[in-house]
């Protein structure tokens, strides 16, 4: 039997950074973090392609908390207690200072990821608190407000203070685990997606970008405007990440059977959009349209949604009739698509969903009904889009869990 004061399940970025948050404001205690696999970080070590997109640069946005589709009104208090700039500052008294791109996103000056991975452990380090791998957990009990852990391997670990730190609740055993402790979750469901569209009729287009498209799902109120991205399977792009972060839930329970509607010019409404048409109609009355290009359109799309509108390429601009110029229009501005299935974006895998935030007291990311217990992290109901705003979330609740867990009043520690 191995007893501590407070074990923390699962070394990720929340559970590690909760781990140096308890051992800094409470040195004499004792601090184990349980891990599943044989290396700590896995997802900070490949996210951002190998970069890590710490955090978001906090000045570049009004609010913070609009990029979260899942907690964005709970966050607000945490992130006054554990901001995108304290994440800053905590990296760079560590030595690690980070760089802001043009999107406002935040990496480490090095371009690797291991820099956060080092930074983190060699902290680990200089405060002794261990890791223990290869440790999956079997059972968690709690008696006289003690709980007790079983490993698979039958190990048997004792804690006064809790913190789960598993990541998204999209495992067997990570929902086995949430309901021998009757924790209230909401379903999860992916996030962070492409969309696959089979026999598109974009196909062979692969690899155009558009910088700025609205991109609507069919009969619903969600729409983003962005760049996005023709790929082999689909469609992708900023874009397409966002939109598929806050439908996640409906697109779910759609199968991922839908349509969405792709405006090529939502710069404009549509009584603009259709002067616009009839200015460059008038001012090119003697040239083919088919050759003509639009604006920031790449050619090869314009003439693809040109030959879609199977109006005959020899046309001038002045020989279109009304029906063939409304034909164009809602091309360009809803275009159609249908999509069946999803692809995962690159190294990004996020959950949506998970244990319910009403349940859970978020100044201290304590679980309301059983006293000691603590979640963070991706096993909350958060999720963020791509951008930091993920781990940020991550080391938001990892902080105040790790400062408040051998307390019960709440206080902001510098």
């Amino acid at each position: 039997m191995i007893s501590a004061d407070l074990i923390i399940v699962g070394a990720g970025a929340s559970g590690i950074f909760a781990a140096l948050a308890a051992k800094e404001k409470y040195p004499e205690k004792k601090i184990l973090i349980l891990e599943k696999t044989t290396k700590a970080l896995s997802k900070v070590k490949i996210s951002g392609g190998g970069r890590c997109n710490v955090t978001h640069d906090w000045r570049r946005v009004d609010h913070l908390t609009n990029f979260y589709p899942r907690g964005h009104k709970e966050l607000r208090n945490v992130f006054s207690a554990f901001s995108a700039e304290d994440t800053i500052l905590w990296f760079q008294n560590r030595n690690v200072k980070l760089k802001i791109e043009d999107d406002g996103r935040m990496f480490p000056i090095t371009n690797s990821s291991q820099t956060i991975v080092d930074c983190l452990l060699n902290e680990c380090d200089k405060l002794e608190i261990k890791i223990v791998y290869s440790t999956e957990i079997d059972l968690i009990e709690i008696h006289d407000r003690k709980f007790s852990i079983r490993t698979k391997s039958s190990k048997q670990y004792f804690c006064n203070k809790l913190i789960l730190a598993v990541g998204g609740l999209n495992t067997t055993k990570g929902i086995q685990l949430i309901r021998s402790l009757n924790l209230e979750s909401i379903e999860t469901v992916p996030s962070l997606f492409s969309f696959n569209i089979p026999n598109s009729a974009l196909a062979g287009l692969e690899g155009l970008s558009l910088e700025n498209c609205e991109i609507q799902i069919s009969e619903s109120k969600f729409s983003v405007t962005g760049p996005i991205i023709i790929t082999h399977w689909g469609i992708s792009g900023p874009a397409v990440l966002k939109l598929s972060s806050f439908a996640a839930e409906q697109l779910f329970h759609q199968n991922y059977n839908f349509k969405i509607l792709i405006n090529f010019f939502p710069e404009y409404n549509e009584i603009q959009f259709f002067e616009f048409i009839q200015k460059t109609l008038k001012n090119n009355s003697k040239i083919k349209f088919y050759n003509h290009k639009i604006k920031a359109i790449p050619s090869r799309l314009f003439q693809r949604l040109f030959s879609i509108s199977k109006i005959s390429e020899s046309k001038n601009c002045a020989d279109l009739s009304k029906s063939e110029i409304q034909t164009l229009i809602n091309l360009f501005t809803k275009f159609t698509l249908s999509c069946s299935g999803k692809t995962t974006y690159k190294d990004e895998f996020v959950t949506a969903g998970g244990i319910d935030l009403k349940k859970i007291n978020l100044k201290n990311m304590e679980y309301k009904t059983i006293p000691g217990l603590f979640v963070v992290g991706e096993m909350i109901n958060v999720d963020g889009i791509t951008g930091g705003f993920n781990f940020q979330n991550a080391w938001s609740t990892g902080y105040i869990a790790g400062v408040n867990s051998f307390n019960n009043d709440f206080n902001k520690i510098n």
